[in-house]
């Protein structure tokens, strides 16, 4: 069955199954993979069928992106709450992603996250949407607005919010600021160190690992001056014992994960980094000015350079923009 799959035109083969349920127009149907993410099957990636596949037809692309993006303007909350979810499902498909942004879906979310009107499940899904819409590169994180980001560090300084919104926010904050340089300015200018620290004391450890993950991204972006005070302020705060709670807070999480990137605060070259800082430093500290990289946690050994302790949202014209660099998390 797969080698006959391979052997016609995908066209044909829809032709072919609309025509065997008597259905017409076969260019408004597609299939997809019935498992994982419901990926779209295209000419490009075909060949991953292999026998034993499971296919669903379901609508083509555009007429679903088209669909679920009219279904966000919906006048009920409920409606815009289904077309969230239907789009947080498919968005990390880039064929399915590619027909959202063409038609504006970006925005259309930012207006979601930026009016804030629902402060729960509907906002989540929103930022969870737009940051899967975003992973996919087509648009640069260099794009988005300033009131957007300003929104989005709104969310994260407020004291009483849905605990699945801030993790969301704090992940795309975190983006924007491995991304844009002057976007990360902003948000170092506007979320407070105290702010993050108090993220890092609180029980949920999703908001505690993206609160270490915008810390690391901040602490990457600084100027040595600025991570110099940064950082002395940080270990002024006792900053270590996050690092340790983080790095052993979850089931299933091991203490040599994660790792994050945290410089000392002694400027370079460390030549005598004072023992109170970090007493390692003077056996194992790297003294050429990097970072010192150890597992957040107290049985990293010795060996190995241990520190332990250690619109809506796009500016215009920015549909076409070309994709920034990838954001990632240490």
């Amino acid at each position: 069955m797969t080698v006959y799959l391979q052997a016609k035109p995908l066209a044909a083969v829809l032709k072919e199954v609309c025509d065997a349920w008597s259905l017409t127009h076969s260019e408004r149907y597609a299939l997809q993979f019935a498992d994982g993410h419901r990926r779209y099957i295209t000419e490009n990636n075909r060949t991953e069928i292999k026998n034993g596949s499971i296919l669903c037809l379901s609508t083509a692309p555009d007429l679903e992106a088209e669909q679920l993006l009219g279904g966000l303007q919906s006048g009920s909350r409920e409606g815009r709450r289904e077309a969230l979810q239907h789009l947080v499902l498919l968005a990390p498909d880039l064929t399915f992603a590619r027909e959202v942004i063409s038609r504006d879906g970006l925005q259309r979310l930012g207006t979601i996250i930026e009016d804030g009107d629902d402060l729960g499940e509907v906002l989540a899904l929103g930022l969870q949407a737009f940051s899967e819409l975003m992973e996919h590169g087509v648009v640069s994180w260099e794009t988005l607005s300033i009131p957007f980001v300003r929104k989005l560090v709104c969310y994260v300084n407020m004291n009483l919010m849905d605990a699945s919104v801030q993790p969301l926010a704090l992940g795309l904050l975190e983006s924007v600021t491995l991304s844009s340089p002057a976007l990360g300015q902003l948000v170092k200018s506007e979320v407070p160190l105290d702010r993050l620290l108090v993220h890092l004391q609180v029980m949920n450890q999703q908001l505690q690992t993206k609160a270490m993950a915008l810390l690391t991204a901040l602490l990457q972006g600084a100027s040595p001056a600025e991570r110099k005070h940064m950082l002395d302020y940080l270990w002024q705060r006792n900053f270590r014992q996050f690092i340790y709670k983080v790095g052993r807070t979850g089931p299933g999480r091991s203490l040599s994960t994660p790792c994050y990137l945290v410089p000392c605060p002694c400027s370079p070259p460390w030549t005598g980094c004072p023992p109170e800082h970090h007493p390692q430093c003077s056996t194992t500290g790297r003294r050429d000015g990097a970072p010192l990289v150890r597992p957040a946690g107290p049985h990293a050994g010795a060996a190995g350079a241990t520190h332990a302790d250690a619109i809506g949202p796009l500016q215009p014209g920015a549909a076409g923009a070309a994709a920034g660099p990838a954001p990632g998390s240490l």
